[in-house]
């Protein structure tokens, strides 16, 4: 609708979603070129890879080990490289837990899990 009323006329959907893709594209064209941000810097760290143990999957999300809303702070030694389904899934579900420093040792723990026996 709003693609519409700025053109001032009715388009297909398909040209709607062009232009408004192309509108994006250049909006943030700046804002998406290749940046050394925080979570990059986590990720190349700790090889792209997920960290937890006897995970080999790509990481694409950087995890706070001590959560922003628990104090926690936006230095890399607080941040883990996660799949998304670990993180998503195991994390932020409580099936996994992490503490430590990523620059140091991380101590990872599965409730669920030991709670069954299934790990010692």
């Amino acid at each position: 609708r709003a693609v519409r009323a700025a053109e001032g006329r009715w388009m297909p959907a398909g040209e709607c979603l062009e232009r408004a893709a192309r509108h994006f594209i250049d909006t943030w064209k700046d804002a998406l070129k290749e940046r050394n941000t925080l979570h990059k810097r986590v990720l190349e760290r700790d090889g792209w890879l997920c960290r937890v143990p006897g995970c080999s999957r790509a990481a694409v999300h950087a995890h706070h080990v001590v959560y922003r809303s628990r104090g926690g702070s936006d230095c890399e030694s607080n941040m883990v490289s996660l799949c998304a389904a670990h993180h998503l899934h195991g994390v932020h579900r409580g099936f996994i837990q992490v503490r430590g420093e990523a620059s140091g040792a991380l101590v990872w723990s599965f409730p669920a899990l030991e709670a069954a026996g299934a790990v010692a």
